[in-house]
């Protein structure tokens, strides 16, 4: 009896430790969609600031230096100048940094894919019949 009881404890623990479970946190084709879409919607303003303010800074740069230069004054304008023109291009970098992240996404949207699994079944009559259910298929590139 204790022979018999120490088995179908270990079958159960085993059927337990070898089962799976489908993940919880499974992100469905929509979902990288609209996070693709929002990343491409926030990257657009963050570019477009980055260009304008790194060409404004270097003409700042630029004006004020050449003015410095002739009257022979103190560069304080002309540093203001280069560090705009650097958050312009920090600004810049962000932007590319999320257009990258949406093109991942996009490709990951892509590679998420829902589809209607067939599954035969016996039937009454010993003819085959089909079940359909859900499935999700994740395409994983080697």
């Amino acid at each position: 009896m204790k022979q018999t009881t120490m088995i179908l404890l270990l079958m159960a623990f085993c059927s337990c430790l070898f089962a799976q479970r489908a993940p919880d946190n499974l992100k469905s084709q929509d979902y990288y969609l609209d996070k693709s879409r929002n990343q491409k919607l926030a990257a657009w303003p963050l570019m477009v600031a980055g260009v304008g303010m790194t060409s404004i800074g270097l003409f700042n740069w630029a004006v004020y230096d050449f003015v410095n230069t002739i009257t022979g004054e103190e560069r304080r304008r002309s540093r203001l100048g280069a560090l705009t023109a650097i958050a312009g291009g920090a600004a810049i970098g962000g932007s590319l940094a999320l257009f990258s992240g949406a093109r991942r996404n996009k490709q990951r949207a892509a590679d998420v894919e829902m589809y209607p699994e067939r599954l035969p079944i016996m039937g009454l009559a010993s003819q085959p019949s089909v079940i359909v259910i859900p499935a999700i298929r994740l395409r994983i590139p080697l």
